[in-house]
């Protein structure tokens, strides 16, 4: 899966890059471009987390796990090893793991996200729920100022 550059391009920004992307794949890293990147086979969960991290965890029947993959965030974000991450995930707000999110500020993506085929070719609209971006440990006023024209940012005060 491969994201729409708009969303990426505007993270790496608010980020200065990334060092690591904890759920990914070569196709996916070949846009995402960060440093270092855990595949599936290399269970980002079971690994150490640090510095500037873009996470989109795995979607789908069978592979979703963003309770698992939001706790390991904010428990590597609270031990000092996390700089900064944005985050993308459905955007489930009465689910329980998304319940500590509110702490950071949120974009509520417009619209549904058309993550795009690594052919680049092909737009998959299988995309069924809405999406947030979540920013952890960055300039509040940064991410807003970066995603107020992709949905609406919510920034706790």
């Amino acid at each position: 899966m491969v994201y729409p550059p708009h969303v990426l391009e505007r993270a790496r920004w608010v980020l200065g890059g990334f060092d690591l992307d904890p759920a990914s794949c070569p196709e996916a890293n070949k846009q995402v471009q960060a440093e270092r990147y855990f595949t599936r086979a290399q269970d980002g969960l079971a690994q150490d987390w640090y510095g500037r991290i873009w996470l989109n965890p795995p979607y789908g029947r069978g592979r979703a796990n963003h309770r698992a993959f939001v706790a390991t965030l904010l428990r590597e974000d609270h031990a000092g090893h996390v700089h900064a991450a944005i985050l993308l995930v459905r955007s489930a707000t009465s689910e329980q793991w998304f319940q500590p999110l509110w702490h950071f500020p949120i974009c509520f993506v417009r619209g549904r996200v058309r993550f795009i085929a690594p052919d680049g070719m092909h737009p998959r609209s299988s995309n069924t729920q809405g999406t947030a971006l979540v920013s952890i440990g960055n300039d509040p006023d940064r991410f807003a100022e970066n995603f107020s024209d992709v949905g609406t940012v919510y920034v706790p005060r």
